[in-house]
């Protein structure tokens, strides 16, 4: 019967040691970047998100107000809800980095996605996190024409940032990436892949940054 017991408690001490968990490894630092080509900001405004809402809920269609170019371009910024400091999307630097991935060999893009997280201030008038524009030289508003629907010309107005630096704070989880790895993936990042509108994955050649070595 003691010997029973006996066996019965070293197997229970076993099959505990075969089940344990470890605490999820995480590592946090700041990397800073520098623009090696302007950003192209191109936030929804209230205005526009306002018309989809009418139009899916059936309301009654009214007749478009003139443009304003100067309304435009002020909706189209990503600020913090100071409305002084000038912001980019987190979210815009991690996908830029899982894109990224793609020009990695031996590491899956569903692996990366947990792997790290850019985190930053949350901001009410974005709806989403943005990590600082710490430094920029100047804003000014493009006027592009574009295509839309079926081939119709309109104008677009765009903030345009120019010769820009942000601090991004990382999160890096668990055992896919080292520190040295991440860095090396968000340098592949912002010289392949780019931030915001018409950077080099949607043809263009804006949003283009390079790490600033501290």
């Amino acid at each position: 019967m003691k010997r029973a017991k006996a066996d019965g408690a070293a197997l229970e001490a076993k099959r505990e040691e075969a089940i344990g968990i470890l605490r999820v490894r995480r590592e946090e630092f700041t990397v800073k970047v520098r623009g090696l080509s302007p950003l192209i900001m191109h936030r929804w405004p209230e205005k526009a998100k306002q018309e989809m809402r009418d139009k899916q809920m059936g309301k009654a269609k009214t007749k478009k107000a003139p443009k304003n170019p100067d309304a435009i371009f002020e909706a189209c910024q990503y600020r913090f809800d100071d409305g002084k400091r000038l912001g980019i999307p987190c979210l815009a630097f991690k996908k830029a980095c899982i894109s990224a991935v793609r020009h990695v060999d031996g590491m899956a893009m569903t692996e990366a996605r947990g792997a790290f997280f850019i985190t930053g201030e949350y901001s009410e008038r974005a709806g989403y996190p943005l990590t600082e524009i710490t430094a920029y030289k100047e804003m000014v508003c493009r006027e592009d024409p574009v295509r839309v629907g079926r081939g119709t010309a309109d104008l677009r107005y765009r903030p345009e940032v120019r010769e820009w630096e942000a601090m991004l704070n990382v999160e890096l989880y668990g055992s896919t990436l080292t520190p040295e790895q991440f860095l090396g993936l968000l340098d592949i990042a912002g010289h392949m892949v780019g931030v915001l509108d018409w950077r080099p994955e949607r043809g263009g050649d804006f949003g283009r940054f390079e790490l600033v070595e501290d």
